[in-house]
């Protein structure tokens, strides 16, 4: 929960350009909650990657 022994962390996601939200505990370091979570901005940026492989595009 949140409370006077927590912190916010706020990060870019880079591969997918997207800010992250970290509630950290201050007395341990540990990451609390993870808003959105890592693990679905990684599966984010693979889909993209794997998307683009099909998609030819000129610039």
């Amino acid at each position: 929960s949140i409370n006077d022994h927590t912190y916010f962390e706020f990060s870019v996601h880079k591969p997918t350009n997207t800010i992250v939200v970290k509630i950290v505990d201050s007395y341990t370091n540990e990451v609390i909650d993870e808003i959105p979570p890592e693990k679905i901005l990684d599966l984010v940026a693979g889909l993209w990657k794997i998307a683009g492989l099909f998609v030819d595009r000129k610039i």
